[in-house]
């Protein structure tokens, strides 16, 4: 399958009735809403902008981002996922935190993930992709991304939206650089 972003001159927003395209029908599942709230969402809206928009379906994770969706994207089909948590044992301190992360991530892997990945599956099946985007932002998306291709059926593209180290350090306190 190729992907092929177009320019500046055939975005969504200012076409007012966008050819009708062969592109594939894409679908995102994302961390953070195309809104024009955070770094992440406003990225994500100007890259959806260039795709053609009845190719488009969105899966979102709650709690990042909020705002309007822009004009164009606003008849997507859209399903908003169930939260998933992702700070481990954060009341109890950093140290208490650290310590348990492994357990803490064992639990989300049996209790959390699986589920997420079966409504993924659910929208998937409605909207019939012919490839997935997945932008790797936070341990839900990093530990999520590999079940989907198998499940779904469609290829994957991702894009890592913060640099490794960071992740590892934040949420797993594994310390280093490349």
């Amino acid at each position: 399958t190729t992907l092929t972003a177009a320019s500046v001159s055939a975005r969504n927003d200012v076409n007012e009735a966008p050819p009708t395209s062969s592109a594939p029908r894409l679908l995102i599942v994302s961390p953070v809403a195309p809104v024009p709230e955070g770094v992440g969402g406003v990225y994500l809206r100007d890259l959806c902008l260039m795709y053609p928009a009845d190719r488009l379906a969105f899966a979102i994770l709650p709690g990042i981002g909020s705002g309007p969706w822009p004009e164009a994207l606003r008849t997507a089909p859209r399903a908003v996922l169930d939260a998933v948590p992702e700070r481990g044992f954060n009341r109890w301190g950093r140290k208490v935190q650290e310590t348990t992360r492994g357990l803490f991530d064992r639990y989300v892997d049996m209790q959390h993930l699986p589920k997420l990945v079966d409504q993924i599956a659910a929208f998937a099946a409605q909207t019939k992709p012919d490839l997935m985007w997945v932008p790797l932002a936070g341990p839900t998306m990093i530990n999520t991304a590999g079940a989907l291709p198998s499940r779904l059926g469609v290829p994957m593209i991702t894009t890592v939206w913060d640099p490794p180290d960071y992740a590892l350090s934040h949420y797993w306190g594994i310390r280093g650089h490349a």
